[in-house]
């Protein structure tokens, strides 16, 4: 898995499993996905229908706002203006609102209930929560955060679906009139967010940087902190440096940033799963590939070179057996993490390609 800044991966791994207890994850629509449509899918369905029902706008014009990631909750508004409230209802029902089975969840999701995460907030309106969880989980809305609340304080393990319940039409947050209405205006709820982002280290999962939803939750989070730099984490896909480092800047968040090698992100749970394991066992936090090396003797110099730098005082030996190219070593850490970060050393040590050893 290619990432961009592997020290702040290394980092963040670090971090969580030294201290799980201070994170909690915040999990946009892109881990329902495709069980549950995301952002585009559902306008554009939206507008198909608002422009039957006499959208008084342009349809085209409004598909172009979709596709290049834009005016979201406006979108959003126009149509449900257009389409009235019980055609809204009904489509929501309709997107959301359907059986499925644990086999059924993605694999990223899956993978993070799996963690069984004391805290977990998410602007999605489906029920994987409580399918995915098993019933483990205290689940509630912006209808009810006092509860959530106390849950907390209690030590049970929450979602908190900040957007609100397929099933609890009232709780639903989608256009720029529903934030005004549901949010802003809910003392409740804004407590418990201001609560949460302040003294929990989140990570954000399943969003895009042209998700509304993040930058209307991290506008909130600025003004929460005065525009003090926000240490929260985000996996991204996104591609464009220009939006990465805009995005940075405007926030002051940690991205750590991956190239998907298909359109179901295997990365994502490959992520997940790494806050969860064994260093040793973290199958994907290899450096990106920066060279070639096809020559055996080259490559035992090479590693040799950068696992001195590397890893400090450990002793370790690096052998050949058939095919496979080993390494042993002997750690001088004293606490799991500074173990784990002699292995990831060796890991990232391997930050080429060879064909050497392919057979």
């Amino acid at each position: 898995m290619p990432i961009e800044d592997r020290d702040l991966f290394n980092e963040l791994v670090s971090r969580y499993q030294a201290q799980p207890e201070s994170f909690a994850f915040f999990v946009g629509a892109g881990l329902s996905r495709p069980l549950f449509p995301g952002w585009p899918s559902l306008l554009l369905e939206m507008i198909k229908i608002a422009d039957r029902a006499g959208l008084p706008y342009n349809k085209d014009e409004l598909i172009q706002y979709v596709e290049k990631g834009e005016q979201y909750l406006d979108v959003a508004e126009a149509c449900v203006e257009a389409i009235g409230t019980a055609g809204y209802r009904d489509l929501m029902e309709q997107q959301f609102d359907k059986a499925f089975k644990p086999d059924d969840i993605p694999a990223a999701y899956s993978e993070l209930l799996g963690m069984y995460p004391k805290i977990i907030l998410t602007t999605n309106y489906d029920r994987i929560p409580e399918v995915g969880g098993k019933g483990l989980y205290r689940v509630g809305t912006n209808n009810n955060a006092p509860e959530i609340m106390r849950s907390i304080s209690k030590g049970h393990p929450v979602v908190m679906k900040i957007h609100g319940d397929i099933l609890d039409q009232s709780s639903i947050v989608l256009t720029t009139s529903d934030y005004q209405r549901i949010i802003y205006s809910n003392t409740n709820t804004r407590q418990l967010l201001t609560s949460l982002l302040s003294t929990k280290t989140f990570i954000f999962l399943g969003f895009s940087l042209s998700d509304p939803h993040i930058d209307v939750i991290l506008e909130y989070l600025k003004t929460i902190n005065n525009d003090m730099p926000i240490s929260h984490y985000a996996l991204i896909s996104e591609q464009s440096k220009f939006k990465i480092s805009s995005f940075r800047k405007k926030y002051g968040m940690n991205l750590i940033v991956y190239k998907p090698s298909d359109g179901t992100h295997p990365e994502v749970a490959d992520f997940v799963r790494a806050l969860n394991t064994s260093m040793s066992s973290i199958p994907f936090a290899h450096s990106p590939t920066t060279k070639e090396i096809n020559h055996k003797d080259k490559i035992f110099q090479y590693l040799n070179d950068k696992l001195s730098k590397e890893t400090g005082h450990a002793s370790y030996f690096i052998w050949l057996n058939d095919h496979t190219l080993c390494i042993s070593f002997n750690s001088v850490g004293e606490t799991e993490t500074e173990m784990q970060k002699e292995i990831l050393a060796i890991i990232n040590a391997f930050d080429f390609t060879t064909s050497v050893y392919s057979h």
